[in-house]
């Protein structure tokens, strides 16, 4: 999210921050893999005095891993990627140490929970800002071979892949040889090309081609859910939405699967309602934090506990206001529009009304709006986007948070965050995080509804798809894959730019995903194995 520089100063404990309490003992550790099998554990180790920082990382490269001109990977590489990476994971590096080519430490001003994050794409030295993956060398099981600009994208297999299995996955190779990416940003010709055999993949989030794949008796297709989460929330700031009460009778009031029947299920009739603002449902941590079912008496009884008395419409004022709300959503997507008269029948059943405020998408987001005062509005439904590490977005939660749409703020909750982002052990930062995430939905910051789906469908010639919403898209185990040596996926749009250093277009990140390994890569169920560094040293620091 904020571009970052690499500072040599002089390496002593930082003294700045919160009074946190230090990590445990096995914050510090060893993370280890083997080459057929990739495995994590964590092996406790002393604080170490050649650590003069607040915390330490200490990668070993992987013995063999090549970039596509035939060059090592080595610790340059790791050192232009933290020079080059605009994300806030490597907000706190101080400095950047190469031991040897094949050893590097990162020392860093606080020590790091999400350090996993952390490389999950490695830049080779040769890379130069503004460069994209048309003139770089790959680590990739593919290499860049053309980009014709308006028709497709081409990648052509590493010759000799370094890794004795396809990383991440740990299967066995595949035969696929090319790639060639193909945009059909219309739903009706992508649905075609995959019936006809012009296509042999799909990826899609399209309501439209979701709707219409069961069609294609010729394709496997799985619907899953995505990295968009939908939620429901209040403006903190009004003052009746400010009282937990009021809060809690309008969450009491609504029917979330109702919303969910009407929404999501109707393509996926699986789909289940999300219950956590923190971790994704298919997430291996995923947890269900909402405490509030649907109960529209308690919700009644509620407001009349509260001295709340019905006006001749049936909709109670309460403390001299109306319980009336604006509730705002982009007008350009159907689930908001079925979601927004679902809550408006549930709320006016139990005397609250709420109107619709519709925006076109540009207007919804502009700052303008989506930051307003109570009296724009008072409740508001869009979708977050999750990241490879559930605090990346911290800012949404935190009172401070840049991106705190709603004005919500709970110290306890800040607190919580805080000591997450600075342990290293991941045990104990999921507990921390679980409790933050338990703690902002019982204090009713957001109302979670459900992930958003997303569509991967391939040739029942192909084998070996395997979603995977994580960073390392649908496409992380391509090395695997068989039945075509040359297969043709569909896109539905073209990248904008193939630059490795951005994440901020989909398209972009599936071709990328073939050709740039990390340090770690993600299974779908938002694990992290190791890849280009099978060894890495967690050192608590010592004072310089």
């Amino acid at each position: 999210m904020i571009a970052v520089g690499l500072l040599v100063v002089s390496c002593t404990q930082s003294g700045t921050g919160p009074n946190l309490p230090r990590p445990r003992s096995s914050s510090a550790g060893t993370i280890t893999s083997t080459a057929d099998a990739p495995t994590t554990t964590t092996e406790p180790t002393t604080a170490n005095p050649d650590c003069l920082a607040a915390f330490c990382i200490v990668y070993h490269l992987s013995e063999g891993a090549l970039w596509s001109d035939g060059r090592p990977v080595t610790a340059e590489d790791f050192a232009t990627t933290a020079a080059n990476m605009p994300e806030s994971v490597y907000e706190s590096v101080r400095s950047v140490e190469i031991i040897d080519p094949n050893n590097i430490k990162v020392l860093l001003n606080t020590p790091l929970g999400a350090w996993e994050s952390m490389f999950l794409r490695v830049l080779p030295s040769v890379y130069a800002p503004g460069a994209d993956m048309t003139t770089t060398p790959s680590s990739g099981a593919f290499r860049f071979t053309e980009w014709v600009p308006g028709d497709r994208i081409v990648v052509t297999r590493n010759e000799s892949p370094w890794p004795g299995r396809v990383p991440i996955s740990g299967q066995s190779w595949g035969d696929v040889s090319e790639i060639r990416f193909v945009f059909r940003p219309d739903p009706a010709e992508m649905i075609d090309a995959l019936e006809t055999g012009e296509v042999d993949v799909i990826v899609s989030r399209s309501t439209d081609v979701m709707t219409s794949i069961t069609e294609v008796a010729s394709a496997n297709h799985v619907l899953s859910p995505g990295p968009f989460w939908e939620h429901l929330d209040f403006h903190h700031e009004d003052p009746l939405l400010a009282q937990m009460w009021v809060r809690e009778a309008v969450a009491l009031g609504i029917d979330r699967e109702k919303i969910l029947d009407r929404t999501v299920r109707l393509i996926d009739p699986t789909a289940d309602s999300l219950d956590s603002s923190l971790w994704l449902a298919n997430d291996f941590r995923y947890d269900d934090s909402y405490p509030f079912a649907y109960d529209p008496q308690r919700a009644v009884e509620l407001l009349e506990e509260h001295f709340c008395e019905p006006a001749r419409d049936g909709i109670y004022d309460c403390q001299g206001r109306r319980m009336s709300f604006f509730l705002a959503a982009t007008s350009d997507d159907p689930d908001r529009v079925q979601a927004f008269e679902s809550i408006q029948e549930d709320l006016e059943a139990i005397g609250i009304e709420v109107n619709p405020l519709f925006r076109t998408r540009s207007t919804f987001l502009s700052p303008d709006f989506l930051f307003a005062p109570s009296d724009v509005w008072q409740m508001i439904n869009f979708s977050w986007r999750a990241r490879s590490d559930p605090q990346v977005p911290r800012g949404t939660i935190e009172c401070a948070g840049e991106l705190n749409v709603n004005r919500y703020c709970n110290p306890d909750v800040d607190r919580l965050l805080n000591m997450a982002a600075r342990s290293p052990d991941q045990e104990t930062r999921t507990a921390l995080l679980s409790e933050a995430d338990e703690v902002y939905l019982a204090d009713l910051g957001v109302i979670p509804l459900y992930q958003k789906r997303v569509l991967l469908a391939w040739s029942r010639t192909l084998f070996g798809p395997v979603p995977n919403v994580g960073p390392s898209t649908d496409l992380w185990n391509v090395g695997a894959w068989s039945g075509k040596q040359s297969i043709t996926i569909a896109l539905d749009g073209e990248p904008t730019h193939l630059d490795p250093t951005r994440t901020d277009d989909d398209n972009a990140n599936v071709v990328l995903s073939t050709l740039l390994y990390g340090a770690f890569g993600m299974t779908p169920d938002f694990r992290f194995v190791p890849v280009l560094a099978d060894v890495v040293e967690l050192i608590e620091g010592s004072p310089g």
